[in-house]
């Protein structure tokens, strides 16, 4: 049984997206399960997509993980020597872990900087605010599952530029169930 999310479903949830102001984001994300979306100011593509579904929630995942600029990885075991060759050579060095070598930590900000080749931290973290605007949808009652499974179909439709994996999977655009699929039934 194949999985499919109707198209009202997904126009109804684009509809419903609150805008994340970056004055106010520490009080304005909730802490509860949902969606989340980085749309490039220019091109107006859903350029990322993420969920959040641990104790924190979106709060966790925004704010705490794409929006904090100390938020890094300096466990040489998680760095890319090819991938996170350019912020490998241009690391934020600690005072309290000298010789050590930190780079951007949440996958998005990673695949920004990856990309853009910038450096991590604040250079990376300006170029996300000043380029884009993140996305959400809070969800109240949400079973993990269905919250993935709407991800995953997201990033199959939209192939958002800096997400890596979900990509390829099946993606059949309808108005009504087809027989061989089982529905993700989503209150909005």
């Amino acid at each position: 049984m194949r999985t499919a999310l109707r198209n009202d479903v997904v126009i109804n949830l684009l509809g419903s997206l609150e805008m994340l102001e970056n004055h106010i984001a520490k009080t304005q994300i909730p802490k509860t399960k949902g969606i989340y979306f980085w749309k490039n100011n220019k091109t107006e593509a859903y350029e990322y997509i993420g969920i959040a579904t641990n104790k924190q929630g979106l709060y966790g995942r925004i704010f705490s993980k794409h929006l904090k600029e100390d938020y890094l990885e300096g466990r040489e075991t998680k760095h890319s020597s090819s991938k996170d060759a350019y912020q490998l050579k241009n690391p934020i060095i600690k005072e309290s872990r000298p010789g050590k070598k930190f780079i951007d930590k949440s996958s998005f900000r990673k695949n920004v900087g990856r990309a853009m080749r910038l450096c991590p931290g604040k250079e990376t973290l300006d170029y996300i605010k000043e380029n884009g605007r993140f996305y959400f949808y809070s969800f109240e009652d949400i079973e993990n599952i269905q919250i993935e499974t709407i991800e995953t179909i997201l990033i199959s439709t939209f192939q958002p530029k800096y997400n890596i994996s979900k990509k390829n999977q099946e993606v059949i655009q309808s108005d009504t169930m087809l027989e061989d699929y089982k529905e993700v039934k989503v209150d909005l």
